[in-house]
């Protein structure tokens, strides 16, 4: 009985590390987006590109694009600040504030998008998502910088 259990934890444990593992090499990309009534900014992050888009109604008409390839050390910290989230329990993720929902606060959301094509988004004000995704998001700030 003892080796069965001991069999049954092994196997467990196995299964729940090749989950997290998968999980990371299936996805494609990373998203955020911040908006307000008169400004948008969007970030989107693959293993290849990083494309940074941002709109303000009040200073221009057109939105500012900038590409630039993604550097593999990026790709891989991004990912590693997913290891502990399960892709399907990111939509369940509850935002800290909700000022969003009187204009207290700006719009953000984070989506992550997979090699199948399944979206898995989180809404939150401003830069502040559920605790599990803040490392994402302070990573995701960095790539403003370049």
């Amino acid at each position: 009985m003892n080796n069965f259990l001991l069999l049954t934890g092994l196997v467990c444990c196995f299964l729940s590390f090749a989950v997290s593992a998968q999980s990371s090499k299936e996805i494609s990309q990373i998203e955020f987006n911040s908006g307000t009534r008169g400004y948008r900014e969007q970030i989107i992050i693959n293993a290849d590109s990083v494309t940074s888009i941002q709109e303000d109604s009040k200073v221009d008409q057109k939105p500012r694009i900038k590409t630039r390839v993604t550097l593999p050390n990026e790709w891989t910290r991004l990912l590693e600040c997913l290891g502990d989230v399960r892709l399907t329990e990111i939509e369940t993720l509850e935002s800290p504030t909700m000022k969003r929902a009187y204009d207290g606060a700006s719009h953000g959301s984070i989506i992550i998008t997979t090699i199948d094509n399944k979206t898995y988004t989180h809404g939150f004000d401003d830069e502040d998502p559920h605790k599990k995704l803040k490392p994402l998001m302070t990573e995701i700030k960095k790539f403003r910088k370049k």
